[in-house]
């Protein structure tokens, strides 16, 4: 095989992760490392509510905007719930302005912190949000899920 023909085969065969979820095996000498998230978290900060909807689809909830009542009286936050994958991300923001207060990634029964960070595809070094871990009000060892405020 000319030495085209090797360069070609090997181009061809390398291809870019997509945006999403991530589920890719990526070798090197038979080893293997998984690329895994549910939510791209750090792709949506910076963003309305309205552009994270366009990126995630519809929310789960019945209501999706505060009623007009609520509205008059004074409500300054409001959330929507985003389900894929079996995980649930809550996005809370002020109906007013659009603008997105802090997004929630709840605790499935096995997660550990670094799962928890991975189903987000977040890091605690990123500069363009802060992480805090929720504790459960009736045990404070245990956590309820991570909540992540753009910065």
């Amino acid at each position: 095989m000319g030495s085209a023909a090797f360069i070609f085969l090997l181009l061809g065969s390398m291809t870019a992760p997509s945006q999403g979820t991530q589920n890719n095996q990526v070798g090197t000498n038979n080893k293997s490392t998984k690329l895994e998230y549910v939510f791209d978290v750090p792709s949506l900060v910076g963003r309305n509510v309205d552009e994270v909807r366009s990126v995630l689809g519809e929310p789960t909830d019945k209501d999706k905007e505060p009623t007009a009542l609520q509205s008059q009286m004074g409500v300054d936050e409001w959330q929507n719930t985003f389900t894929k994958e079996g995980r649930e991300l809550l996005v809370t923001y002020n109906p007013t302005t659009r603008k997105i207060v802090d997004f929630f990634i709840s605790k499935n029964n096995a997660d550990t912190d670094d799962s928890l960070l991975e189903a987000g595809n977040l890091t605690e070094q990123d500069s363009r949000y802060k992480i805090e871990f929720v504790k459960a009000l009736r045990n404070p060892s245990e956590f309820t899920g991570v909540k992540v405020m753009p910065l």
